[in-house]
């Protein structure tokens, strides 16, 4: 069971940030135990992280709790622009009268029971702006609970054609190494590559590589060493793939990862058996064929097997986990959108690893989504795809099936039924889906033809801001949902829960 809750568009000016609770019950009403219950604060990206911290009261009595803004004892002195405070208890009821800004909340004869402090604000434009303490005392001035956080914006990430490796490695013995910095030209070469390797703790680095190639150090065993590499893709698909690799004077590798940039993404980690295996790539034309396609399968950063457009290719494979990589550029022509599959075969097997990848264009209106599932058995199967309509209808959703690199029927157009007869093994689906302004929902239920259980289903939201929980019901019966917005720092304009089992509502 799946429980949905989703804000709508217009916030509080004061952190951006709400509290709101669920909480599951069997019915009718009684004293006993939720089988659910969640206080959460939600903010938008343009506000500070919320912080939710819990603190135990083990005797009743008054307490207070302190909300101090330390960036404005700072010399010069770096407040927050807000910031604001609230205290619930095991009942998701706000305890007291929240802080609008810096200072002491007062608590007055609380049971003895688990609460749970939430803050939400806007570090200010000083630096050093955000640093905030909470201490929690009792009437006489017995420390309860003490804690220090930061008020600070989302973490923004890098430009959509770079991407970094920051991390660190050691060798185990001193002697010489080989470090590689290379560029996997997945779809093309990279704009720009550049490595640094510094023993950590040292004034300059052990080795610098610019643009791919290679260059042989000493490394002494038990330093630490870090490595730090940036690639930005420089090519009209906004994508790239390289790797840094460290070996010993006999080949072996130390230390190998790579890194995708821009629309290259990591497909997953198969874990091979030693034998021939191969690795095969097709688009699947589902809505439209791709401009582009390609993939590589790589071990401690170095590539095994790589295809830059649609086919297979043959390897030798040691019985090792490998990292899978693709590549898909959606044509901007509408409907902007397309996918490609990906398959590792053991040589006379089925596809011991097999993945889809739905890619849009810059600009489309769509979004894509993959599910992937194992059949334990082959035969006839009836695909379920529902618009919830929650809260809005789907402007358009579209559904293929996908097994052994290939689209199973006719994928489907709107919400309906697909009949598809798959073989035992991986089974995937790629849906597109457009989102209305307040956001939507769509399930996937897959269940044999003839009738009986699902075989599987999932639930996913559209846009906006959701929150979802899946709940276990251990007993069949009738049971209370309440849904609660605590108001804190301001009420949503628009707040809808839903409760799901399978596809239906």
């Amino acid at each position: 069971m799946d429980i949905r809750r989703e804000p709508l568009s217009v916030l509080p000016t004061l952190g951006c940030a709400l509290v709101c609770a669920v909480m599951l019950a069997q019915a009718p009403v009684r004293a006993q135990s939720p089988l659910f219950n969640e206080v959460h604060t939600i903010a938008a990206a343009t506000t500070g992280v919320p912080i939710e911290e819990t603190f135990n009261i083990s005797t009743a009595g008054t307490y207070t709790v302190t909300l101090t803004d330390l960036g404005a004892e700072l010399s010069p002195s770096a407040p927050l622009a807000s910031v604001a405070l609230a205290v619930t208890n095991s009942e998701d009821a706000i305890v007291g009268t929240p802080l609008a800004a810096a200072g002491t909340l007062t608590l007055s004869s609380i049971p003895a029971g688990t609460y749970e402090l939430h803050v939400v604000g806007m570090p200010g434009n000083v630096p050093g702006s955000g640093p905030i303490g909470i201490v929690v005392n009792s009437s006489s001035m017995t420390q309860i609970a003490a804690f220090q956080e930061i008020i600070a914006l989302p973490s923004q990430s890098l430009p959509n054609g770079e991407a970094v490796l920051d991390d660190s490695f050691q060798v185990p013995t001193s002697g010489s190494y080989t470090v590689s910095l290379n560029d996997l030209q997945l779809p093309q070469s990279l704009g720009t590559l550049t490595l640094l390797v510094i023993a950590q703790g040292g004034a300059s680095p052990v080795v610098t590589l610019a643009n791919a190639g290679q260059a042989t150090v000493s490394l002494t065993a038990g330093v630490t060493y870090q490595i730090f590499a940036v690639g930005e893709a420089g090519n009209a698909a906004n994508a790239g793939l390289y790797s840094a690799v460290v070996t010993g004077s006999g080949g072996a590798v130390v230390y190998g990862r790579a890194v995708p940039v821009g629309n290259t993404v990591h497909l997953g980690s198969p874990a091979l058996a030693a034998g021939s295996t191969t690795l095969t790539l097709a688009d699947l034309a589902f809505p439209a064929a791709l401009s582009q396609v390609g993939a590589a399968l790589l071990l401690s950063g170095q590539s095994v097997a790589q295809l830059n457009a649609a086919g297979s290719q043959g390897f030798t494979a040691t019985a090792a986990t490998y990292e899978a990589y693709g590549v898909g550029i959606a044509a901007a022509a509408a409907p902007g959108a397309g996918s490609y599959a990906l398959e590792v075969t053991p040589a006379g097997s089925t596809p011991i690893f097999a993945t889809t990848q739905g890619v849009t264009a810059s600009g489309s209106a769509l979004t894509a989504y993959d599910f992937e599932t194992t059949l334990a058995a082959g035969g006839a199967e009836t695909v379920t795809l529902t618009d919830f309509q929650f809260p809005a209808i789907l402007p358009s959703v579209s559904l293929a099936a996908v097994q052994n690199g290939a689209v199973l029927a006719s994928p489907i157009t709107r919400a309906t039924t697909l009949n598809i007869t798959p073989a035992a093994g991986p089974l995937s689906f790629v849906v597109f889906a457009q989102a209305p302004a307040s956001g939507g929902l769509f399930g996937i239920n897959v269940a044999p033809a003839s009738g009986g259980s699902a075989v599987f289903d999932v639930t996913q939201a559209v846009g906006a801001i959701f929150s979802s929980q899946q709940v276990p019901i251990p007993d069949a019966g009738a049971y209370t949902v309440t849904a609660t917005d605590l108001g804190f720092p301001a009420k949503f304009a628009n707040y809808d829960t839903i409760v799901t089992f399978g596809t239906t509502q």
